[in-house]
């Protein structure tokens, strides 16, 4: 393999692969097996970024004077030269945040609102670069209870049941994420898979992710990584938060799961609003199935939309 020069990565040299997430979708998961299996992707000309390493320098893009400074490929192929020191051909980015949080969609109650504004400042980085990105999607009623988990483990300052008065989660949905995404990256391929085919289409993803066939070569361990929380942890860290504030009862969290191990998970819908959720994501694996932007790991279809609970991953 030739090695390339510091000219070849600041103009179209290595290939960014970047996976956006989204939250609870086996984000964890996936960035903990690549990060084991960091030195095979090496061997084969993929350079992995680990999420800490690459969110730090994220960060650090929002303070004042980065800003004044604007977008700048520059900044990004500085940065690529020290993560990517063997100058191999593909670079793999993970990092869920950066199309938003969970707070941001708890606060608010639309699917990333910030995302935009957030991937836009990445994009501009990206310019002298070829991009692929990743995306799972999950069932609304699994995600949004999911999400409501995460946001809760930091703090947020509301009930379960202020977000779902707040939520109207026909107003933005998966297809208009990725519209977003398919405007800020006009020329890139977007690969999309259902969460709740992970599993099932695990080797399939990893290979998508590298650009490579390379999932035989990877030590996966299929553990669990950050399962959402239970009901009963949920009911007991509202109560807190009402009492004491939010960002007391996100410090106890972890405190009450371990109590509540092995209790039902939070679930915070009717059968009338779960059937309805369950059908805005159909329509939106249709939809985007069917649309030629997209690549869809699509697995088993049936298997998709079979529960609104999901795998804990």
């Amino acid at each position: 393999m030739r090695a390339r020069t510091d000219s070849d990565l600041s103009g179209a040299g290595a290939t960014i692969h970047l996976h956006l997430g989204a939250h609870k979708t086996a984000t964890t998961y996936i960035q903990a097996q690549l990060g084991h299996n960091a030195g095979t992707l090496a061997a084969d000309g993929v350079a992995y970024v680990p999420m800490r390493q690459f969110r730090s320098w994220r960060r650090s893009l929002l303070r004042i004077g980065a800003r004044l400074l604007g977008p700048s490929h520059s900044k990004f192929d500085r940065r690529l030269r020290q993560w990517n020191q063997g100058r191999l051909e593909t670079c793999v980015i993970s990092d869920e945040n950066m199309i938003g949080t969970c707070g941001d969609i708890v606060s608010s109650g639309k699917l990333y609102p910030k995302l935009r504004a957030k991937l836009g400042a990445i994009s501009g980085m990206l310019s002298a670069h070829p991009v692929r990105l990743f995306l799972s999607i999950r069932c609304y009623a699994s995600f949004y209870a999911a999400a409501y988990c995460e946001a809760l483990r930091y703090g947020t300052g509301s009930s379960a049941e202020t977000f779902k008065q707040r939520l109207d989660p026909d107003r933005r949905r998966w297809r208009d994420v990725l519209a977003d995404i398919a405007e800020l990256f006009p020329a890139s391929a977007i690969v999309v898979w259902p969460y709740e085919n992970f599993r099932q289409s695990e080797a399939e993803i990893f290979d998508a992710l590298a650009g490579k066939e390379i999932a035989s070569k990877l030590r996966l361990s299929g553990e669990v990584l950050r399962p959402s929380l239970s009901q009963a942890t949920v009911e007991e860290a509202q109560s807190l938060g009402r009492r004491f504030g939010w960002v007391v009862a996100g410090h106890l969290v972890p405190i009450l799961e371990w109590r509540n191990s092995g209790n039902p998970p939070f679930d915070p819908w009717t059968n009338a609003e779960r059937t309805e959720l369950q059908r805005l994501y159909a329509g939106d694996l249709d939809e985007i199935g069917r649309n030629s932007r997209y690549r869809m790991i699509a697995g088993d279809p049936d298997l998709a939309l079979s529960s609104s609970a999901g795998r804990k991953v």
